[in-house]
């Protein structure tokens, strides 16, 4: 039986600690896009009620991770690996 279909099996040995400031790995089919606006704020939830992580400029490049309800897009930025919230108004593809 082969072992290497599972993407589980590789992580279950690694430790989640690793350098938050290195940039996160983006995977070949990964979606990238870029924003759109200036400034615009980066939350730790899809609502404006949720804290500001931080802001990001225009063009900054994000992965992708999941769209969610009401227009928000989760998504880690491609430079710091920081994961968080935006509204889907504020991107478009980077391509």
């Amino acid at each position: 039986a082969a072992v290497e279909e599972g993407p589980d099996d590789a992580e279950a040995g690694s430790t989640v600690e690793t350098e938050p400031e290195a940039p996160a790995p983006t995977g070949p089919g990964a979606t990238i896009l870029q924003v759109t606006g200036d400034r615009v704020n980066f939350r730790a939830g899809p609502s404006t009620e949720d804290e500001i992580l931080t802001a990001l400029n225009q063009g900054e490049r994000v992965e992708l991770i999941e769209r969610v309800a009401d227009g928000w897009a989760h998504l880690r930025v491609v430079a710091t690996g920081l994961e968080g919230y935006m509204s889907g108004d504020f991107l478009a593809p980077a391509n």
